[in-house]
């Protein structure tokens, strides 16, 4: 039976049934589930302390959570990325100039809005031909 890392979440927050055993702890990945659990504030201490303890056996990190959460049903939103979508500058500079996320960063930073426009036309006019065609 395969489990994901949110049944042990389910689990050490409203079920409260213990699912680790032998068989299930290769999918037992702590960090997702301390991530999961830092979303509600009333996990993000118990979260932080295994954050800090990440060497502990994956059975104590469980068996941690499992006795020191009080029951509940906790639903978050997972954070992701703010991405500007696929035809931003950031991503057109990392694309064109084969530069990584941070330095096309600072690259976005170094010049001026006519600037970037010059680079994004010249870009697109590769060989003679607009790439929008």
């Amino acid at each position: 039976m395969a489990l994901s890392p949110f049944d042990f979440v389910n689990s050490v927050s409203s079920s409260k049934q213990d699912i680790f055993n032998n068989d299930t702890e290769a999918e037992y990945v702590p960090f997702v589930v301390n991530r999961a659990l830092s979303y509600h504030a009333d996990c993000i201490l118990s979260a932080n302390l295994m954050n800090l303890y990440n060497n502990l056996p994956k059975r104590s990190q469980y068996s941690f959570y499992l006795n020191s959460l009080r029951p509940r049903k906790r639903y978050a939103k997972w954070v992701k990325k703010d991405n500007e979508g696929e035809g931003s500058i950031l991503s057109f500079f990392q694309e064109a100039f084969k530069l990584t996320e941070k330095d096309a960063k600072i690259a976005i930073s170094l010049l001026s809005e006519e600037q970037i426009e010059q680079l994004i036309t010249r870009q697109k006019n590769i060989g003679g031909v607009s790439q929008d065609e």
